[in-house]
């Protein structure tokens, strides 16, 4: 045995033998736990995507974004604002932490879905808030109005970005809705599409999805509100060219900022101790100032082909 080697030399290549099969056998065990591993992370992927559901801070990036796209002076198609909302998310979906739903199918259909409701809920918000600044006992008037609109829906508030645009379009809103004042209690039918998981975080997966109610009483599509305005300026548009430049809608425009102003004026507390206090008339004009028509020479192609 050892064929001539000494002791030592016998006990420390057996030494060596001894930890190289130890070696193997620990290496045998780690990737049989690294294989095991690997399917508990399959497992956990799986039931991640049942489970899955849009962060609270995605969530209010996609309500931000459904209300800065509502508020652009140059929109006039509401109805399916869900794509360009979508479009809009998926080109800034690094800024807006979205990167874990866009190649993965099941959740942009889930990102899809939450999309679509915002934007009905957006569109019934900005139609009640027409409703309220024109009819009632707390009407507003224009300034007032694009201020507290502003700060509702645009991305920055109305500090900045403002143009003189954007009180065109909300003025010629406002002029619809209190000349189509029937129409306000015509909300959009809802789709039918079953709710998803992270609408009814009590649902089990072994209960049947629910289907969305509708609000209200049945409405034919087509004959809400908002379909209707889309009709009003899809006709306009036809009759009076694509661009707010154009004669035709520079006088509606002129004619609908007078009646407004005219119909809506500013209400004045009395207070009969600042009787001899004198103010400038112009701090009643509101926060976004008056609006002059000839500004719009400045704005091409405001209104876009639908």
């Amino acid at each position: 045995m050892g064929r001539g080697l000494n002791k030592a030399d016998i006990a420390t290549r057996s030494y060596l033998l001894v930890a190289i099969f130890s070696l193997i056998k620990e290496n045998q065990e780690m990737t049989s736990t690294h294989r095991n591993t690997q399917q508990l992370l399959a497992d956990l992927q799986i039931q991640l995507k049942v489970t899955f559901s849009l962060t609270a801070e995605q969530k209010a990036n996609v309500r931000l974004t459904a209300g800065d796209l509502i508020f652009d002076a140059s929109r006039i198609t509401f109805m399916n604002m869900h794509f360009d909302v979508e479009a809009k998310l998926q080109g800034s979906q690094k800024e807006l932490k979205l990167t874990n739903i866009y190649g993965n199918p099941a959740r942009e259909k889930m990102l899809m879905g939450y999309t679509k409701r915002q934007c009905s809920g957006i569109r019934n918000a900005l139609r009640e808030m027409l409703r309220d600044s024109v009819i009632g006992d707390s009407t507003r008037t224009l300034p007032d109005f694009v201020f507290e609109s502003a700060s509702r829906f645009k991305l920055g508030g109305p500090t900045t970005g403002l143009l003189p645009a954007h009180t065109a379009r909300l003025a010629i809103l406002r002029r619809f809705t209190y000349e189509n004042s029937e129409l306000l209690d015509h909300e959009e039918e809802l789709d039918e599409e079953p709710l998803l998981h992270d609408d009814d975080p009590a649902r089990t997966s072994s209960e049947p999805p629910k289907k969305k109610r509708k609000r209200g009483g049945r409405t034919a599509k087509g004959e809400d509100f908002w379909s209707q305005v889309e009709k009003w300026f899809d006709a306009h548009r036809t009759q009076w060219g694509d661009s707010w430049t154009c004669p035709g809608w520079k006088a509606y425009i002129s004619e609908t900022m007078a009646k407004d102003e005219q119909c809506f004026q500013p209400q004045v507390t009395y207070n009969a101790f600042m009787e001899d206090v004198v103010t400038d008339d112009s701090y009643l004009t509101g926060p976004t100032g008056s609006f002059q028509v000839a500004s719009l020479g400045a704005v091409e192609d405001l209104l876009q082909a639908m």
